[in-house]
């Protein structure tokens, strides 16, 4: 198949134009065997690859004035061939995973084990084509295309990572994150229907989760359980919830707790670093926190229960949010975590072990917006109320009553 190239539009202020063609020409046509090979080992057949390669000359030709830097071309074609790649891979999905549910169609297995388990290889092998496509809808874009890469079209991972232009690194992460919430979403908003197929959810499996001392601090009616979890990395991550409602704990790894085997001084120790992160030590103009993986300076915001991002993962309440795009991390927390380490708050936990936090609000404290963090002691009518600046989440005064 010929590669066509973009000829250069000749006008009032096409000259610069026409003397760039030429060259620009001879560098895109130089790289026309290296991306063949680099769509082909994204996994495109030879007439797909020859379509991908013919739409990302035709995308350098349009977008080179983009290009900062020069000498930086190849690299530059390169990320948009494997763009090109991955957006060929997304009009196919619905096909790729209809044929492979049509392949399963003979293969049940009614057993669906919330830990250590794809929730997608269950789904298939139980042919409940109508809840995988439903469980594929309620994840995010970017999250629903590396699910259906890697568990339905079963991509190598290599090469998974090579077609969305991103490291195996980054790509392991957003994997191990996929399954979060795909386990998240089974036992919550598709519990239903995943029983009602003959899907058994065992939320709380018994292996690795204890009970602690801690109160669960959303509903204060149970103690919340734990468990010390081995990441692909390395490190230990915390997680705690309640049995009782949906009050979760994760430390996302943040903190890594190799030593740690105590759910207290752990959840303490998790505390302490959030409340250092979160806090601006800049003062009240500073709106940004460092990424916790690359250390890029990320804006900071909080999230209305309106927000898209927060119907995205049904956060309910005002949500401090910190995204790093490039790691495409989330760091994500109730304001109330702000009240953890104030000493007004710290007294008012240990006297009351049984307080819950109540929901956040933005209010107006002498002319200023700032956020209203209110405790609540659960078995009687004890209350404490902190307030932080709308911006830097410093802790600036409390009230009692």
């Amino acid at each position: 198949m010929p590669f066509a190239f973009a000829s250069a539009s000749v006008g009032s202020s096409g000259v610069a134009e026409a003397r760039l063609a030429s060259p620009l020409n001879d560098r895109l046509a130089a790289r026309v065997p290296h991306l063949l090979d680099l769509a082909r080992r994204a996994g495109l057949d030879d007439s797909s690859a020859e379509d991908v390669v013919q739409g990302t000359l035709l995308a350098a030709w349009r977008k080179f004035d983009q290009l900062r830097s020069p000498e930086r071309l190849d690299a530059w074609v390169d990320q948009i061939c494997r763009r090109q790649c991955a957006a060929t891979f997304r009009r196919r999905a619905p096909e790729v995973r209809r044929a492979l549910q049509r392949q399963d169609r003979d293969r049940a297995d009614p057993d669906l084990v919330a830990e250590g388990f794809d929730p997608t290889d269950a789904l298939e092998q139980a042919d409940r084509s109508v809840l995988v496509d439903r469980l594929l809808a309620a994840l995010p874009a970017r999250t629903r295309t590396i699910v259906e890469m890697c568990y339905l079209a079963e991509w190598p991972q290599r090469e998974a990572a090579m077609a969305l232009g991103i490291s195996l690194a980054a790509l392991e992460a957003r994997l191990h994150r996929a399954r979060s919430e795909m386990r998240r979403l089974l036992e919550t908003r598709f519990r239903v229907e995943a029983e009602a197929f003959g899907l058994n959810l065992r939320v709380d499996p018994t292996v690795g989760w204890r009970d602690t001392r801690e109160w669960c601090h959303g509903c204060g009616k149970v103690r919340l359980r734990g468990v010390f979890e081995d990441m692909s990395d390395g490190r230990i991550n915390l997680r705690l919830r309640c049995s009782s409602c949906d009050y979760r704990i994760n430390s996302g790894g943040a903190v890594n707790f190799v030593s740690q085997r105590s759910f207290r001084p752990a959840l303490h120790r998790m505390h302490k670093w959030a409340s250092a992160y979160l806090t601006d030590p800049r003062g009240r103009d500073g709106a940004t926190r460092p990424c916790p993986s690359c250390g890029r300076p990320c804006a900071l915001r909080l999230v209305k229960p309106s927000d898209p991002l927060a119907q995205r993962y049904e956060w309910t309440v005002i949500t401090i949010v910190v995204e790093c795009q490039p790691c495409d991390l989330i760091v994500n927390t109730t304001p109330n975590l702000l009240a953890w380490c104030h000493p007004a708050a710290q007294a008012f936990m240990t006297r009351y072990p049984r307080w819950v936090g109540e929901p956040e609000s933005l209010v107006t404290l002498e002319g200023a917006p700032a956020l209203c963090l209110p405790l609540r002691d659960r078995s009687g009518s004890a209350r404490l109320r902190l307030f932080a600046h709308s911006r830097s989440l410093e802790i600036l005064t409390s009230a009692a009553n």
